[in-house]
């Protein structure tokens, strides 16, 4: 995991420098409503987590923008009856197109992204968190998970924003360890932005 923070703080680096008129900063973060959906998942809920890092928005011109960004990604799902409960977490790479739509700061984003499975545990047996029995599962699920973020935002002149994104994973994470090998990763988030530095 070293590694690839080192790679993508790398390329983050080698973005600002190539463009550092046209280049901001900034962080991001809020709640995550994941699951995991596929043709043979059944019985699977969504949970709240929370996804939260750092970003590099690259203007390319007054209508688009390529933004890099480095997230801490809480993931997984949970029984219906809130009794089990399995916690996928992240380090995740999106690179977003972002769009301004013309309307005032409104912008629409799309892009691929790459997540590392930073670690992963399930949890059985009660709806209350002392009373579970929880198992790491380090090792067990596909390290990388392929997929696509999309969404919707609107950013202020000063620099806060507001999106709500979806997260769509192409990868079977839990191939492999459980007789369900159709499962992918599905998330809604919605997050507060600040970048840092003048718009040109």
């Amino acid at each position: 995991m070293k590694q690839l923070f080192v790679m993508a703080t790398l390329a983050l680096a080698a973005s600002g420098a190539a463009q550092a008129q046209n280049v901001r900063f900034g962080l991001k973060g809020g709640p995550s409503y994941t699951t995991v959906v596929g043709q043979h998942v059944a019985g699977a809920a969504s949970k709240w987590g929370f996804h939260g890092g750092v970003l590099v928005n690259i203007k390319l011109s007054d209508r688009f923008s390529l933004q890099p960004e480095v997230l801490y990604s809480q993931k997984g799902t949970k029984g219906a009856d809130d009794s089990n409960r399995l916690n996928l977490n992240y380090v995740d790479l999106p690179v977003l197109l972002r769009v301004a739509t013309g309307l005032g700061g409104l912008f629409i984003e799309v892009g691929p992204q790459l997540g590392y499975l930073a670690g992963s545990n399930a949890s059985v047996g009660s709806r209350t968190p002392l009373a579970r029995v929880t198992a790491d599962f380090a090792g067990s699920y596909p390290p990388f998970d392929l997929g696509y973020a999309t969404g919707v935002g609107y950013q202020l002149a000063n620099g806060l924003g507001l999106g709500l994104r979806y997260n769509g994973g192409f990868t079977h994470v839990l191939k492999g360890a459980t007789a369900d090998d159709t499962a992918r990763n599905s998330a809604f988030q919605l997050y507060l932005s600040a970048l840092v530095g003048r718009d040109q």
